[in-house]
This record gives C-alpha cells, structure tokens and sequence, in this order.
C-alpha cells in the first residue's frame, strides 16, 4: 500500500498499481476521499475557498455596517432633491414676475401709457369747453380748469414726443 500514498500526491503513482489495486480503491470512498483531500489542488482550492469566505463575510458585514449610513444619505438627497425643486419652481415664479414687471415698464409700454393719458387729457378739455358752451359752468370756473387741463396735456404730449424720440433713437444704431 506504500504505493498508494505516493499516488496521492503524485498523479502519474496511479500508473504503477495494477487493475485490481485501482478498482479497490475505486470502491473505496473513504480511501477515495483521503487521496483527494490530501490532493495538493484540492488544499489549495480549499485554502482559496476559505480566502474568499472570509474575505466575502468581511465585505458583507462592511456592507451591513454602512448601511445605516447609505440609507440616511438617500434620505438627504431626497430632501435637497425636494429643497432643490422647490427652489426651482420659486425661481420660476419669480422669473415670471420679473419679466411681468419688465414688461409692465417696458419704454413701449411707458409710451402707450403716456399716449392714453394725452388722449384723456384732451378730452377732458373737450368736456370742460363743451359744458362751458352749454353754460352749465361759469367763465371763472371755466378758465381754471380749463387752463390747468390744457397745460396738463400739453406736458403729457411733450413727453410722450420726447419718449418716442427716445424710442427711435435706440431702435437706430448710433452714427459716430
């Protein structure tokens, strides 16, 4: 039987046993299974399994350890996520009311403002002639008011003719 100890860790030892040395100890599984674990791939499989083992339970077990951590982290992120939105629909509004009140005081819109108040003011002057004409106002009532609405308009319609001065002057590029 020495010969049987030097086949197990020689694979070409099973050479030199004959049919029937081979068929025992094909029949024996106890036998079979020493050769094997005494097989120096199989130890070192082994010693590579219990590596990986240790090495797997070692990452696990770190893995269960930040777990606390990742999980407070998503709910962080989940909160800016929320926070940044937020901010983002804020930003949005505010950009509208902005450009709202851009819009409101746009030079365009300053003139057409400034062109319905020259327009009310003349008319307010056609008013206060017409009931003069009918004489439903005195000449002293008249004349006060009157005067003060046509100075009204003639300053209204200044500005206005400067504002479109303005306009035109920036809509045409500058000659120097």
């Amino acid at each position: 039987m020495s010969t049987v100890k030097e086949s197990g860790t020689c694979p070409d030892g099973y050479r030199a046993l004959s049919t029937s040395e081979l068929r025992e100890l094909l029949q024996n599984d106890d036998k079979m299974d020493q050769i094997i674990r005494l097989n120096e791939t199989f130890q070192e499989l082994q010693v590579d399994r219990e590596t990986l083992l240790t090495s797997n339970r070692s990452l696990a077990e770190e893995s269960l350890a930040r777990r606390p951590r990742l999980n407070n982290g998503k709910l962080q992120l989940a909160e800016k996520y929320r926070e940044l939105s937020n901010l983002a629909t804020t930003c949005w509004e505010k950009q509208s009311q902005l450009e709202a009140r851009v819009q409101k005081h746009s030079l365009q819109t300053a003139q057409n403002l400034l062109q319905e108040e020259v327009a009310r003011a003349e008319e307010h002057s056609e008013e206060l002639l017409e009931k003069f004409m009918e004489g439903n106002v005195s000449l002293d009532e008249f004349l006060d008011s009157f005067q003060s609405s046509r100075k009204t308009y003639h300053i209204r319609r200044a500005q206005a003719e400067k504002m479109q001065e303005i306009a035109q002057a920036k809509r045409q590029p500058s000659k120097t």
